[in-house]
């Protein structure tokens, strides 16, 4: 019954006033017989194409790329899209859907939670569900890293993410395991590892030959690689403070070439003076007061 079909029929007559497009149910085997009647062209099958080129620093530098985080006000922002809402130190599920006006199960929902999930300071968290499928194609996963990471940082629901690379619940993912963000990894596709180094390790020196002047000398140099902390980053290079000094008083000269005029030394009982330099022995008497004077 072309009714059963075709709901938009009004009466079990076709109109005739322009081509339509009808659903009719026909046996496998007579398939190619009725669309050669019907004048439909034999659709060839869709071929997917898997091949593709990967290149782990262009994948790197494309990754560092998310999330695409755009910060809007009161903590709230925009997450690869989704509204989101970052979470404050002692925030809880609760709270956050509270703020983000979202029912609590949304919230669990939307983040692939459980209600008894740690929530994160500083943690974007979406108030709209996730994508079935991510913008970039691939994701090289690193040692230390969990699905429910990946799943955040793309804005990919956490079951499509399992999906899409054949992971059982509880399977151990292997450092450098390539992870299909949009389509779904087919099954006679081996498991893509790629040798790309573990957070914190040290990349090897690299030996640069370089040419002296104009002429043809060379010199062999060994170039070491940059300092890393554990996260693999560059750290930031520590800035130098002046340290204000401080200025020794200016001492007052001293005129050497004149001698010091020290007062005249009184021996013990005696009310005669002694001048400094002259002989022990050598008393003077005390002298008048115009003999001060003169000197």
């Amino acid at each position: 019954d072309l009714a059963a079909y075709n709901k938009w029929l009004a009466s079990r007559r076709i109109p005739d006033d322009k081509p339509y497009v009808v659903i009719a149910p026909v046996p496998a085997d007579q398939a190619d017989v009725v669309a050669a009647r019907a004048n439909v062209p034999k659709r060839q099958p869709v071929q997917f194409n898997y091949e593709y080129n990967y290149d782990v620093e262009a994948d790197a530098r494309q990754s560092g790329k998310y999330p695409d985080l755009k910060k809007r006000e009161n903590g709230f922002y925009t997450i690869n899209g989704k509204p989101g809402i970052q979470a404050r130190t002692g925030d809880n599920a609760a709270a956050l859907a509270a703020r983000g006006e979202v029912s609590l199960d949304k919230f669990l929902k939307y983040n692939d939670l459980q209600p008894n999930d740690v929530i994160f300071p500083g943690q974007v968290y979406y108030l709209k569900k996730k994508r079935n499928k991510g913008k970039l194609h691939f994701h090289t996963y690193i040692k230390g890293q969990t699905l429910w990471q990946v799943s955040q940082k793309y804005g990919v629901k956490l079951k499509a993410l399992r999906t899409k690379n054949r992971i059982a619940e509880g399977e151990q993912l292997q450092h450098g395991r390539v992870l299909w963000l949009r389509f779904r990894r087919p099954a006679d596709k081996p498991v893509e590892i790629r040798n790309v180094p573990k957070p914190g390790a040290k990349t090897p020196a690299q030996t640069v030959i370089a040419k002296k002047g104009l002429g043809s000398e060379t010199e062999t140099m060994t170039k070491q690689p940059p300092v890393t902390d554990a996260g693999g980053q560059i750290p930031e290079k520590p800035r130098t403070v002046p340290v204000p000094t401080q200025t020794a008083p200016v001492q007052p000269k001293v005129d050497t070439t004149r001698p010091v005029a020290n007062p005249p030394v009184t021996e013990p009982g005696s009310t005669a003076r002694r001048w400094p330099g002259c002989a022990s022995g050598t008393i003077w008497p005390k002298p008048t007061a115009s003999a001060w004077a003169s000197n």
